[in-house]
């Protein structure tokens, strides 16, 4: 059933005659008694005016309002007549329209659900694993890519197919620098290869030449703080070893000055007791009076040691730098006279000095 073209003959159109030219002129020189500026003096006079010339104004306004409403009345009546079979016109429309909305959503959603399941049938068949699973069905959700029996059509199943193989590219390059990762490191010089979580922010560069780049950035910086770190640890050993250096020699010092004061003990008082038991003869020389009524004396003392055998020469030297170190500067020489060993006696009163003399 065809609607009908409504319609509708316009008899006349309505003419409106009015004096507005002549009231025109009338309203201009009217107005032209206004054209004054407000004082002080004149302000009461300026608004008397004003609300003159506002109910003049609404006055006319009333009337040219009249005057349309009355000549378009049924240009009025006819456009809501219209607009009332339009909006039922439109109503069933809309009705019609949802309808074929929900089923072709309907539709839609078979769709996503077949395209879904595809790429999951892919990404099984070409081993990609979840990780890399990015593939996605955008711009593939349309009518017009699933045939009259249900399945994608071709064009729709291979950009399915170049998606996953997109997906299993990026898991083959990201496997490819996981595995070389190691030998990266080691080649560079790192002491401790890179783990996957050192590089995870860009692993999965798509541009080979920007994750070079940026692995050597990182290999670099770290060579430089492994660097700095050998340099700092070495400076602390070698400052260690130097500390273990001085506190060893001063102990060393130590040990030293405290066997020397040993045996300059030893010695004093070997010498000592070798003083008291042995006789002592006294030969005044000249008797020639010194300063201060000092007499000079040369004094003789026998000692008998036993030690290893060396030359009469060395063990007098040896001797006098005995006596010069333990304070008596003023011994000259000494006599000695080497004794086979099996034909020496140490007096009893001389057992002290035996050994201990050197």
């Amino acid at each position: 059933m065809e609607i009908t073209t409504p319609s509708v003959t316009i008899e006349q159109l309505p003419v409106v005659t009015s004096n507005l030219a002549t009231l025109k002129g009338q309203v201009a020189k009217y107005l032209a008694n206004f054209n004054f500026v407000v004082t002080d003096d004149g302000l009461k006079f300026a608004r008397e005016k004003a609300t003159e010339l506002k109910k003049a104004a609404d006055a006319l306004d009333g009337i040219r309002k009249k005057i349309v409403k009355q000549a378009s009345a049924p240009i009025s009546a006819f456009d809501v007549e219209a607009k009332e079979i339009v909006r039922d016109i439109l109503s069933v429309r809309d009705s019609l329209t949802s309808q074929i909305h929900a089923l072709q959503q309907a539709e839609l959603d078979g769709l996503s659900a077949l395209l879904e399941g595809e790429i999951q049938s892919l990404w099984r068949v070409h081993g990609v694993n979840r990780e890399f699973q990015r593939a996605n069905v955008e711009g593939l959700l349309l009518l017009g890519n699933i045939t009259d029996g249900g399945r994608l059509t071709k064009k729709t199943a291979e950009q399915l197919l170049e998606r996953v193989l997109a997906d299993k590219a990026l898991q083959d390059k990201v496997s490819g620098r996981l595995l070389a990762l190691d030998g990266a490191c080691l080649k560079a010089g790192l002491k401790s290869p890179f783990g996957r979580h050192n590089i995870e922010h860009f692993l999965f560069a798509t541009n080979d030449e920007a994750y070079e780049k940026s692995l050597n950035d990182l290999i670099n910086a770290e060579i430089r703080r492994q660097e700095e770190t050998e340099a700092r640890i070495k400076a602390q050993v070698e400052a260690k070893a130097q500390r273990e250096i001085e506190a060893a020699m001063a102990k060393a010092e130590t040990e030293k000055k405290a066997l020397e004061e040993a045996n300059q003990k030893a010695i004093q008082e070997a010498v000592a007791e070798a003083q008291k038991t042995i006789p002592v003869k006294t030969i005044p020389v000249n008797n020639v009076p010194l300063k201060d009524g000092n007499v000079k004396y040369t004094i003789s003392v026998h000692l008998e040691l036993e030690y290893k055998d060396m030359e009469i020469g060395k063990l007098e030297k040896a001797v006098l730098k005995k006596f010069a170190d333990a304070g008596f500067k003023s011994v000259r020489g000494v006599d000695i006279e080497k004794i086979p060993a099996q034909a020496q006696i140490v007096p009893k009163r001389q057992e002290a000095m035996v050994g201990s003399f050197f």
